[in-house]
């Protein structure tokens, strides 16, 4: 198996070296957002978790694992409510070893008013999303805040046909 080293490209990408192999080169390059700058691999590093099933060994710095837990405990929180739904116990699972890391520190979820214009987590924001969970949570995150909207206009309409003088 290969040996790589991962480092920080930004909060949300990160570098991935190692020698070549042709392998780990395709596994890499099918990643959802995975570029390549003639030098070294970019890739998410929501990622972590297949790329350690990719190499046999990784050292990754710590700035890495610190933007991964970080934006894990945004996944959470955007999951809060929705546990129940497949495809976040499907993400859930696929980061279970991280989730785990980042609960032992007695951080827990909350619930948090949702973002209009939620980015996705992929490296450049523009790549669209070709796992299916990542894909399935990152739509749910976008389409939360309007399916809000339409829950308070709603219940404003049967407020205000309920009660016509109240407006």
């Amino acid at each position: 198996m290969t040996h790589a080293t991962i480092t920080a490209h930004s909060a949300t990408a990160c570098i991935v070296e190692f020698p070549f192999d042709e392998q780990a080169k395709n596994a890499i390059k099918a990643l959802p957002g995975s570029t390549y700058d003639g030098h070294v691999w970019s890739t998410a590093i929501m990622h972590l978790p297949t790329l350690k099933g990719i190499f046999g060994s990784m050292d990754v710095e710590p700035e890495v694992i610190q933007c991964y837990h970080e934006l894990l405990k945004r996944m959470l929180c955007d999951l809060t409510g929705h546990e129940h739904c497949k495809a976040a116990q499907e993400l859930m699972a696929k980061h279970a070893v991280g989730i785990a890391a980042v609960m032992s520190t007695g951080w827990r979820p909350t619930k948090q008013q949702r973002r209009r214009n939620v980015q996705p987590l992929l490296v450049a924001g523009a790549v669209e999303a070709k796992d299916a969970m990542l894909d399935s949570w990152l739509t749910g995150v976008k389409n939360a805040k309007a399916i809000e909207e339409t829950q308070a206009h709603v219940t404003k309409a049967r407020r205000r046909k309920a009660h016509p003088w109240n407006g």
